[in-house]
């Protein structure tokens, strides 16, 4: 059995939240399940059952010597490493074990750190004892072995690659190349055109990837792989799509002297005839000021969202806004007509990322809300049924045990009653109604729902 806890476990884990992202869960747990079974198999602990990182001490382990050592953040919508990653990886073993044993080293972070993520049951007093002196031994042996090469295996083609990653690699080495593409532990690295585009939009260039693949073999990538890896680069921009408006000016001189200033000419994406520019929407702002200081005015096309700072500015944000809350009110109720996922999807087109993120926030809050009284926090329905006792003492103890239950449940939104298996978290109970808090392993997330909606209950 391998050693639970390494520096190259953590870095397997770090480079996994890179490449995929994960959505943190709100309330309860962590992230879904299916992030939590690979994320256990690639530290080496596979766990195939796995449902919540409680029910796994040393991946939560990882995760929270992670954040307690600052490599991912506490707030957010997603788990991804933050930038003191990147010394860390380049650093010596030494300072890499030194740096993991400071917040095991500081009951009172590591106590913090805990209670945030909810581990303070999982990760005992004894489990942190054993990971502080699992660290320190491996900080009294020799270094690991850092010499060895990836190579690459016979069955690459031009469509894709094959290489066989070696344990001894540099941890920063380990990082990267699982950026370029899929990986499992015992299997190659498989590098597609897709892979390779994917990790060019993560920042990493055509020159930075010869060199890491050149770093990692030992040698310099042959001239046909070169090729290819161009070739694949090229590719990945074939198509683009952006939102760009359209300058016109009275006189050709006027766009020659537009273009000439420097903070105006960055926002020109391209001059399309003597009078005609495409421009992005950042260069408004700063064209209306420079034209206001010699008197000229800058003139919107009707059609478009009238003047910056105007209330119809906010028609593109309440668009994309109405659009989502109805996509999410078609996970809660059945709908009479399609979800607008296509319609959605347009509409992002004429917002900025930024936007969409404070819109997203905003969306989730609402449909929280719409979630809380459709799936059990509608206190305006009366009670429907009186709650059994034994109901009561069995779920008390599945939340004890932490053993999950199967509901037949009845949500408001539903036509008919369904099964669904749950993790209780907690009772809750509000006059005559009494709530229970779950983890539902269908929905992959977290519910409120009302024990007199319950029909049936099996352990």
């Amino acid at each position: 059995m391998p050693t639970p806890l390494t520096p190259v476990t953590l870095t397997l884990l770090l480079a996994y939240l890179h490449y995929y992202t994960p959505e943190l869960l709100p309330r309860g747990h962590f992230i879904a399940p299916t992030h939590l079974r690979i994320m256990a198999h690639w530290i080496g602990r596979p766990a195939p059952k796995l449902r919540s990182i409680r029910q796994h001490p040393f991946l939560a382990a990882h995760v929270a010597l992670l954040q307690g050592a600052g490599f991912i953040p506490t707030t957010g919508p997603r788990l991804i490493p933050l930038p003191p990653v990147t010394d860390w990886l380049h650093a010596t073993f030494s300072e890499q074990v030194h740096r993991l044993l400071v917040p095991l080293g500081n009951p009172s972070v590591w106590q913090e750190t805990l209670a945030h993520l909810g581990l303070g049951e999982t990760i005992t007093e004894d489990l942190t004892v054993y990971l502080q002196q699992l660290l320190e031994r491996q900080l009294a042996a020799p270094a690991p072995d850092e010499s060895g090469a990836m190579d690459w295996l016979p069955d690459s083609n031009d469509d894709s690659w094959l290489l066989r990653l070696p344990d001894a690699l540099p941890l920063w080495l380990h990082f990267d190349l699982r950026q370029f593409g899929d990986w499992s532990p015992g299997q190659p690295l498989i590098c597609t055109p897709l892979t390779i585009a994917t990790a060019a939009q993560r920042g990493y260039g055509q020159a930075a990837m010869q060199w890491i693949l050149e770093t990692a073999t030992h040698q310099p990538l042959p001239e046909k792989r070169q090729k290819q890896l161009a070739l694949w680069l090229r590719r990945a921009h074939a198509f683009q799509v952006q939102t760009v408006r359209l300058l016109t000016t009275a006189q050709h001189q006027q766009l020659k002297t537009i273009i000439r200033q420097k903070r105006l000419r960055e926002s020109v994406i391209s001059q399309v005839s003597p009078h005609h520019a495409l421009v992005t929407g950042e260069m408004l702002p700063k064209l209306e000021k420079w034209l206001a200081a010699q008197g000229y005015p800058l003139r919107y096309y009707p059609s478009e969202a009238a003047e910056p700072g105007s209330n119809k500015d906010k028609s593109a944000e309440y668009h994309w806004l109405g659009l989502r809350v109805l996509v999410g009110l078609g996970d809660l109720l059945p709908l009479p007509y399609p979800a607008p996922h296509a319609l959605l999807e347009d509409a992002a087109h004429s917002l900025p990322p930024e936007t969409i993120h404070d819109l997203e926030h905003l969306a989730q809050q609402t449909l929280d809300n719409l979630r809380q009284a459709v799936r059990g926090r509608d206190a305006f329905f009366p009670s429907e049924r009186p709650i059994p006792e034994a109901w009561l003492a069995v779920i008390r103890q599945a939340i004890y045990e932490q053993t999950p239950l199967k509901l037949c449940y009845q949500a408001l939104g539903e036509r008919k009653p369904s099964w669904r298996e749950v993790q209780p978290l907690r009772l809750e109970e509000s006059g005559a109604l009494v709530y229970l808090y779950v983890y539902c392993y269908r929905a992959e997330a977290n519910l409120t729902l009302r024990l007199d909606r319950v029909e049936e209950i099996e352990v």
